[in-house]
């Protein structure tokens, strides 16, 4: 597979069918079959409202990756400092990364590309490439990979949303089930101003808490003080 099909296999995931740590599996997965030169891939995601995931391709980027982390010291560490793209190559200096590159050499590995994954100018985690062939690497084809990292911080920021908005959803459920005041003067506010269904309305409620980060009870209050400005 090359990582243009790679891509296009990336446009083909629902994030309504798997779970989020699936579709993350899911990316790094396709990020080993189908870009060159890579032999394991680990993927670090950071969110805010605990929607993050480490996932890896097998036991040797786990290894990696954890071990950059101890150190913090290495091409992933800073990658998820800086937002940009760091490497450890055959060319590259190991003064560079003075502590993480002599213990990774000595596991045998050749490179490591650790690519920042930005949905909407919000840097939401790195995807770390290694290659500990013992010989004929030639380099990593950095458009393949750049364009990879980008289609897969789309899908990973969608699936987070969508992740989000189911937990927000439930736990709304929950709240109109025990008779949650507040929340449904709120959600009947929302079934006459935008003639909507109860569901319409518990979707609409569960977005407006998403876009603004904040609990349902905020949202839920925001929208009847609206209400009350107009009047």
């Amino acid at each position: 597979m090359t990582g243009s099909e790679g891509v296009v296999q990336l446009s083909e995931i629902q994030v309504f069918d798997k779970s989020f740590h699936g579709i993350a599996q899911d990316v790094v997965d396709l990020a080993r079959s189908s870009l060159g030169q890579c032999d394991g891939v680990g993927m670090q995601l950071v969110d805010r409202d605990g929607l993050g995931a480490r996932v890896y391709t097998d036991i040797r980027s786990s290894k990696l990756d954890a071990l950059q982390d101890e150190l913090d010291d290495g091409p992933c560490v800073e990658c998820l400092r800086t937002g940009v793209v760091h490497d450890l190559e055959p060319v590259t200096s190991d003064e560079r990364w003075p502590t993480f590159a002599p213990s990774a050499r000595g596991e045998g590995l050749i490179a490591c590309l650790a690519l920042p994954l930005v949905a909407r100018g919000e840097l939401i985690g790195a995807l770390n490439l290694y290659a500990w062939r013992t010989g004929g690497f030639a380099g990593w084809d950095r458009g393949d990979c750049s364009t990879f990292a980008a289609h897969a911080s789309v899908l990973l920021a969608s699936a987070q949303a969508y992740a989000r908005s189911q937990v927000l959803i439930a736990e709304l459920q929950a709240r109109l089930a025990a008779g949650d005041d507040l929340v449904y003067r709120a959600q009947g506010v929302l079934m006459e101003l935008e003639h909507t269904s109860l569901d319409g309305a518990v979707t609409r409620l569960s977005e407006i808490a998403d876009a603004r980060r904040c609990t349902l009870d905020v949202a839920a209050q925001s929208v009847i003080e609206s209400i009350a400005g107009e009047a």
